[in-house]
């Protein structure tokens, strides 16, 4: 980080972690945003990947 805004060492440790942070948060927002846009298009009765829906499993 050749741009730190604050001198020192621990501080640009501490820039780095935030950076990382932010970085990875408008990764975690850009998919959870695809994600609502695909079940928005695909609609509320498209079908899901689920194994054991409906199943009862706790049957007697």
């Amino acid at each position: 980080m050749a741009r730190a805004i604050r001198r020192g060492l621990a501080n640009m440790k501490i820039q780095a972690y935030l950076t990382a942070a932010v970085v990875n948060l408008k990764r975690l927002a850009a998919a959870l945003y695809a994600f609502i846009l695909t079940r928005i298009a695909l609609g509320p009765s498209a079908p899901t990947n689920r194994a054991h829906s409906g199943s009862k499993i706790f049957a007697t």
